[in-house]
């Protein structure tokens, strides 16, 4: 989730609008103006404490959403998959 939120955004709990039992909605709106998005829907599981899913609000009107259905934790990852350099070199069309 993100970090220091309430040091970047001001919060509030959106309690008439609660989606199902057991998740709450808080909205986020960011401290800093001149942050692209305007505001952030985010809906939380409060059993298990986690996002489920997340709306957000650019200036420019785009709105992206993102709902999150399964949680994997602790998953090894090769290390391929941090090493975006050579990917996006071979993207490039440079012989």
């Amino acid at each position: 989730m993100i970090e220091n939120f309430d040091k970047e955004y001001y919060y509030q709990f959106k309690p008439n609008e609660t989606p199902a039992k057991d998740q709450v909605i808080i909205e986020l709106i960011p401290l800093d103006k001149k942050k692209p998005m305007f505001k952030i829907d985010l809906i939380i599981d409060v059993k298990k404490n986690r996002v489920v899913y997340s709306k957000l609000y650019e200036k420019s009107g785009v709105r992206q959403e993102f709902t999150i259905n399964q949680f994997q934790e602790n998953i090894a990852l090769e290390d391929a998959v941090y090493n975006r350099q050579d990917q996006i070199s071979k993207g490039c069309g440079s012989d």
